[in-house]
Parts: C-alpha cells; structure tokens; sequence
C-alpha cells in the first residue's frame, strides 16, 4: 500500500511546481493526458477542453477544427455548424514542443447520444519535438520538469540528463532525476539518485520519497530508517508518520504501526488513504471496532473501490453486522463484478481477493 499525501513541495530554480512521486510530491501536479467532452452532438455544441498539468507550457493552444482556436488552458467552445472536426492540442515549452492529435467532434442537427458521449476523449497521437539548441539551466529544469508534468516520462529523464550535466551537484535536481526515474520503473537508478541527494543534505521530502521508493523494492527495514529520519528533521510530518506506520505494518510490528498511524491522524486528519491502512493495521491486530470506525472514516473521505469496500465488509462481518457486510460486499461488487459470483440463493462469495 502507498500512502498518497499531497505536500507542498519547493522548486529551488523554478517556481514551477510540477512533479509527483508516490503522490510524495517534489511537484505538485498529476500528469494526464488532455481531453475534451462530449465528442457529439446537437448545434451549438458545448464542448470543454482540458490539458492536465498545462500550467508547465509556456503557451497552450486549442485548435478546434473548425477555423477557429483558443489559447486559454482549459477553453469551453461551442461549435455551431454541421460537420466533423478534429481539434488539436499544443504545448510549447523551452526548446520542446508537444502536438495532441484528436478524434472528431461531430456536430449535427439533431440530438446524438453514444454510452461514451459524456466520457473524456483522449487524443490517439502524440507528437513530441525537441531542438537541440542550448538551453540556460532554468530553463533545461523547466522543459525536464513540464515534459515530467505533460507525461511524457522518457523525454523528461533525457531533458534531466542535461541538466545533471549543466549544474553542480544539487541535492534537490538529484532527488528530481530519481523522481523521474521511479517513474520509469528504473528503481536502481532511482535508489542512486535519491542516495546523492540526501548525502549531500537530507531533506524531509526526500526522504519520504526515498522510503517509498524503498517499500517498493521490499526494503522495509531501510525504509523504516529513512522515515525515522525524516521525522527527526520535522516531527510534525503526517505523511512521514503514516508511511512509517505503513512500513512498520510490513515489518508485522504492530502496536508500534498503530501508533505512528495515530500520530498521523492526529496531525492530518483528512487522509482517506491514512484511515485505509491504519483500518488495515487495526484489523490484523483483531480491532475489528476501531476498525471499521477507520474504513467508514476513509470512505467518508472519498475513497471508493472494490479494496476498501472489501476490507470494510470484513470488518463488519468480524462484528456479526452480517447486513451491512453484505452492503459493503454488494458495493464492492459493483466496482469489480467480474471477481464475484452469487451460488447460493443470494449470497455473494468472493472468488478473488479474500472472502468476507
């Protein structure tokens, strides 16, 4: 289980703010690709377009098929003629260019209504273009971290190579490459980059990133030191304190998992995430009151799916509340039917994931 906290996070060069890493963030956007809704219907069609993480360009621009474009991030457009159009989407950034290439807009007479009209349509090509003109280093950070922001993950590790190359050795750029790394799956890179940067100064953001990374690789006593001394350098961390009770919870070391999950809360108490996994310690400790109190708790606070519905389900059931485990079978079900059968006159038995 990774614990996604979103922290404020500084950029020493650039004031952008732009990268994510286990939602331990070094940057504060989550990349995605743009998109725009609906694709069809009746004159004048009201569409919307969005490009996730365009705060990194430097200009954004709206194509929309029609003769007409925006350079507003996120424009609503209306097209009030009849035909096919096919938008496209650019971003520029210092010395890159990013080009979106769309499906079309139908725009008719009549009302249109597919089962996927109201989704998000995502382009089905994506063209990057780098020039190989000099950068200054402010500018090489802010081309690496919006191709980072924009997702385009491999380009950004390059644009990063460069930027290694241009500056001194800077705890924050390392710690920024291994960002881009782990995102790439190239974990003993990562875990090299993160290495010089905390040697050159541990940092508690860092250090958190580091320790997920660490989880990730099963390196749960090295992690557990990582997140210790992210708490000595701020022991006001609630996103340090959940990811030590999450490592401590891997490690079976339980009364301690439930205290540093206790710190957190008591810190932070709006983490969905944080209640999850301190429901999930609880559990394994037999609480099974306290912890449903933290499944509803995580539930209240937006998460949803088959996984917590399915430990929040178990709980309930630990208590006799036998229908109100079936409610909660019954909504995570709905999140992922296809690991569920009913075989016995109603009641649903979990064929995946653990029976209730």
């Amino acid at each position: 289980m990774i614990i996604p906290f979103m922290t404020q996070c500084r950029h020493r060069v650039t004031s952008i703010a732009l990268i994510c890493v286990f939602s331990l963030c070094l940057f504060t956007v989550t990349s995605a690709d743009p998109y725009y809704s609906p694709n069809q219907g009746k004159m004048p069609l009201k569409v919307q377009f969005s490009i996730p993480g365009g705060e990194a360009c430097d200009t954004v621009t709206w194509d929309f098929g029609d003769g007409n474009s925006s350079s507003e991030m996120n424009p609503s457009y209306a097209y009030n003629r009849m035909g096919f159009f096919y938008p496209l989407c650019v971003c520029t950034l210092p010395g890159a260019t990013i080009t979106y290439t769309f499906d079309k807009v139908v725009a008719s007479n009549a009302d249109m209504f597919d089962a996927d009209t109201a989704d998000p349509h995502y382009p089905y090509h994506t063209q990057v273009d780098i020039t190989s003109e000099t950068l200054s280093l402010t500018n090489q950070i802010k081309q690496g971290t919006g191709l980072y922001a924009l997702g385009q993950y491999q380009y950004a590790e390059k644009s990063y190579q460069k930027v290694l190359k241009m500056s001194d050795p800077d705890p924050m750029i390392f710690a920024e490459y291994g960002t881009i790394l782990l995102k790439l799956s190239r974990w003993d890179e990562a875990k090299k980059a993160f290495n010089q940067s905390i040697s050159l100064k541990p940092d508690a953001d860092v250090l958190n990133a580091y320790a997920h990374l660490l989880i990730g690789t099963k390196k749960y006593d090295d992690a557990l030191e990582a997140f210790n001394q992210s708490l000595k350098i701020n022991d006001k961390s609630a996103s340090a304190w959940a990811g030590r009770g999450e490592v401590l919870g891997l490690l079976e070391q339980l009364d301690e998992a439930a205290a540093a999950y206790e710190t957190s809360v008591s810190l932070d108490a709006d983490q969905a995430s944080t209640w999850k996994g301190y429901g999930e310690v609880l559990t394994a400790m037999g609480n099974h009151e306290d912890a449903v109190s933290a499944y509803e708790k995580a539930i209240g606070l937006g998460m949803s799916g088959a996984d917590i519905y399915l430990k929040y389900g178990g709980a309930l059931r630990k208590l006799g509340r036998d229908g109100d485990a079936q409610n909660a079978m019954n909504q995570a079900r709905s999140f992922q039917g296809p690991l569920y059968s009913s075989s016995d006159g109603g009641t649903l038995h979990c064929t995946a994931g653990g029976a209730l």
